[in-house]
């Protein structure tokens, strides 16, 4: 899509030359003139004066890292309720030890528990289709991590436990995206060649497994004036409707009384 181009300007009382990297466009849509290099495109100080582009696509070269695959993501954090003074941490006490932690990898039947869990265990949660967990890895994705907390302060402190949940936030299937699927960044390389002493760049777009990592937590105790309070109210709109529904009746019988009886 682009081309380079290189301007040469003679500094004033200089015998030193600037190099400026350019780029013409041979796409219209990419042809965007940067500010940087406005003026000089309006002072016609570029050798080769057409459109410019942003940057040079690079060559496209895959290169896929499986080992990835076996990377194990460590999760350590803890919620507090601050209305009750209790604060709840994912490592639960007198159930995840030292040992345990050295060992263990979770599942959600086996080890509901453990903090520790492998990117591949994860892409098997979430996505079924083989063909749409290897697009997955190709493409990146994005995933979230939703750990909640559902306790009942009523029973033992020890069933206030972390629940954990996995499901995809990008588009999928990878077909039904209209722009870019999966997750992806671009990040650029500068640096200068020995032989020929100009600036060079090293476009690198990188597919990943962008992970978020979102807490909810939700907590209830019995309180007996709350309770009080509540049957106090459900009885007093019954009560009213009572009251009402007495004088509508009431109403209602007198006024035929009057106008009927001889």
């Amino acid at each position: 899509y682009c081309a380079d181009t290189t301007s040469r300007r003679r500094q004033n009382r200089s015998s030193s030359f600037r190099l400026v990297s350019l780029h013409t466009c041979n796409e219209r849509a990419r042809c965007i003139l940067p500010p940087l290099y406005r003026q000089e495109y309006e002072n016609e100080t570029i050798v080769n004066k057409s459109k410019l582009c942003w940057f040079k696509l690079s060559t496209i070269t895959v290169k896929r890292n499986y080992q990835a695959l076996d990377y194990i993501l460590f999760i350590k954090h803890f919620v507090e309720f601050t209305q009750l003074g209790l604060v709840r941490a994912n490592l639960v006490a007198n159930k995840i030890t030292k040992e345990y932690i050295d060992t263990c990898e979770y599942d959600p039947i086996h080890d509901s528990l453990c903090p520790k869990f492998r990117l591949s265990k994860i892409l098997e949660m979430i996505e079924t289709d083989p063909r749409e967990y290897e697009a997955m890895f190709y493409y990146g994705s994005l995933i979230e991590i939703k750990i909640s907390w559902k306790c009942n302060l009523d029973k033992k402190l020890e069933y206030c436990q972390p629940f954990y949940e996995f499901q995809r936030m990008d588009i999928k299937p990878y077909k039904s995206n209209p722009y870019d699927p999966g997750s992806s960044f671009l990040t650029s390389r500068y640096f200068f060649r020995p032989d020929d002493g100009e600036l060079h760049r090293l476009h690198t777009n990188i597919y990943n497994l962008h992970i978020l990592v979102s807490v909810t937590g939700e907590v209830g105790k019995f309180d007996l004036f709350q309770t009080t309070t509540s049957i106090g109210s459900f009885l007093g709109i019954f009560g009213t409707g009572a009251i009402v529904c007495d004088f509508i009746a009431a109403f209602f019988t007198n006024f035929k009384t009057v106008k009927y009886d001889p």
